[in-house]
């Protein structure tokens, strides 16, 4: 049996629980204002790296997440979406009609959709980047607001901005 471990990290927002095996990487990310239902015991995540880079992130700096992500409880076209999803550069957004053409879905945006509001590694696997075909943010697991904001804090790494980084969201 596979064994899983919890590991927080404070941010200005509230805590983010990141759940993970050792063996295959970071299975679930929880954003402050969602709760694992069950959460594994706390253990030292051993990218130590992943928690500076997410840091880092909401500092407004510029982060590639490269690490070891577990997504095998997930089906074939939901890792093929979600790989397609990681390919879409920080600052840059894509449509859901846009993720189903290049899977091969055509006409599948709202197929698109329902893998993103399943994503188990928002952030990781940037899913705040899909957008509807008209630029509007359309869902986000954690609300809306959660998704405007990081559009604005990597769109504000593009642009001379004054863009406030103060804790708003909760």
């Amino acid at each position: 049996m596979m064994q899983y471990y919890s590991h927080y990290i404070e941010t200005p927002w509230g805590e983010i629980c990141l759940c993970y095996s050792r063996r295959y990487g970071v299975c679930y990310l929880y954003l402050p204002g969602s709760e694992p239902p069950d959460p594994p015991p706390r253990q030292r995540l051993p990218w130590t790296g992943l928690i500076e880079d997410i840091r880092r992130y909401f500092r407004g700096e510029k982060v590639e997440f490269r690490y070891p992500l577990d997504l095998s409880g997930l089906g074939v076209f939901s890792r093929q979406v979600l790989g397609e999803v990681l390919r879409i550069p920080f600052g840059a957004t894509r449509s859901y009609g846009e993720i189903a053409r290049y899977v091969g879905c055509p006409g599948g945006a709202r197929a698109v959709g329902r893998v993103m509001a399943r994503n188990p590694v928002p952030l990781l696997i940037p899913c705040h980047r899909v957008v509807r075909h008209d630029g509007s943010p359309g869902g986000f697991t954690v609300g809306q607001r959660w998704k405007k904001y990081l559009l604005e804090l990597e769109n504000s790494c593009h642009r001379e901005s004054s863009f406030d980084h103060s804790p708003v969201i909760r």
